[in-house]
């Protein structure tokens, strides 16, 4: 890639960003990375769930930190933001490290080796060497505590369709559900927000105005029914007659009552059709 493009990619990120950046533009920069790398779909979707964690728990360790502190709250505050924004400064360099380490997680032939990486970032205003990489690669390995993400959506995904496609009469549609699929996962990705929050007002609908939000993290952690409900979405997109036989299928494989698969599964096929 030129080194124009590089620069566009990371400034359209980092212009477009509030402080701390938001989950759509993180996710959209990782697949524009892995796009442009050519990277597997086991990578992307590793890559979105390292940066996550990574960033997850270096919040919620700076903020322990500061919440034990014997600062004055003032001072606290004004720490808080200090380090939100060198965040929002390094973020871009540890999106493009937790994609570097994704990769080597898979086994194949486009690795994305450090000196990928700064070839990448050549016309941009870091000036970094392959030391500097490296020591990124440990902050973000030692900020997890080395506990690297091994599965994402995509695994059960897989595993699910591996298992639909040795009914026979599902076999010859497997192919076509795994590319569509593929689409919609991206989809669930960039607009996971959106989606949990129609999921959750639909399964309010006439109960208790009282159920609380938080309460629903369960269900949107949940990546086996994720995978499920997307299968089935893509069944409804690609051949409508055989979507009830694979709701059915589904639901015996993973013990997942349909309408739960369904319901999630009706949401993304209305947010991917809008």
């Amino acid at each position: 890639m030129s080194s124009a493009t590089s620069s566009v990619i990371r400034s359209s990120f980092l212009l477009k960003q509030p402080n701390p950046p938001p989950l759509f533009y993180r996710l959209a920069c990782v697949l524009s990375i892995c796009d442009y790398f050519q990277q597997q779909h086991e990578t992307r979707y590793l890559a979105i769930q390292l940066v996550e964690k990574f960033l997850d728990t270096k919040c919620r360790q700076r903020f322990k930190t500061l919440a034990s502190s014997q600062l004055k709250n003032r001072q606290k505050l004004l720490e808080w933001k200090k380090f939100s924004s060198s965040l929002k400064r390094q973020s871009f360099l540890y999106i493009l490290t937790c994609v570097q380490l994704s990769s080597k997680m898979c086994s194949h032939s486009k690795v994305m080796s450090i000196s990928r990486s700064l070839r990448f970032l050549r016309g941009s205003s870091e000036v970094l060497t392959a030391g500097n990489m490296m020591v990124l690669e440990l902050e973000v390995l030692q900020t997890i505590n080395y506990e690297f993400p091994i599965t994402s959506p995509l695994t059960y995904l897989e595993a699910m369709l591996e298992i639909l496609g040795s009914e026979k009469d599902l076999l010859g549609s497997v192919k076509l559900l795994h590319h569509i699929c593929l689409r919609v996962l991206d989809l669930a990705y960039l607009k996971r927000r959106v989606i949990y929050d129609k999921l959750f007002r639909f399964a309010i609908k006439g109960r208790c105005s009282t159920s609380r939000r938080s309460e629903f993290v369960v269900v949107e952690n949940d990546d086996f029914l994720l995978a499920a409900s997307i299968i089935e979405a893509a069944a409804y997109l690609s051949n409508k007659e055989k979507e009830t036989q694979v709701l059915t299928h589904l639901s015996e494989v993973t013990q997942i009552p349909e309408e739960d698969i369904l319901d999630l599964a009706t949401v993304l096929v209305e947010t991917f059709s809008s």
